[in-house]
């Protein structure tokens, strides 16, 4: 797979993640007493719903289900922060290659 279509991949998995929290925070599922079931009819709804409840962003209650805020906000600072450190890494290593030129020439 090129990275081009890695990143495709990973742009629906999010998209799908969060057309699953837009519907629970639509519906007022965020407490276990306020759960609701999801139709999980949309191409990549059952797999986002599955990685958000192994991180614990969505609980479920039964067959129904409830977002957990504050799990889903460090789940997202999680990747924010992931993300500079890699920007971070290609940055250093770009860095590396154009110094390594440099002194080549």
């Amino acid at each position: 797979m090129s990275s081009s279509g890695g990143a495709v991949v990973v742009a629906m998995a999010r998209r799908a993640e969060r057309a699953v929290v837009q519907t629970l925070r639509e519906h007022g599922a965020t407490s276990a007493d306020r759960a609701a079931p999801l139709s999980l009819n949309r191409p990549g709804g059952r797999a986002a719903v599955k990685r958000l409840v192994r991180r614990e962003a969505v609980r479920e209650s039964g067959d129904r289900y409830w977002l957990d805020e504050a799990a889903y906000e460090t789940m997202r600072d999680g990747r924010r922060v992931r993300a500079v450190f890699a920007m971070i890494v290609v940055a250093a290593i770009v860095i590396a290659i154009i110094a390594f030129g440099a002194f080549r020439a």
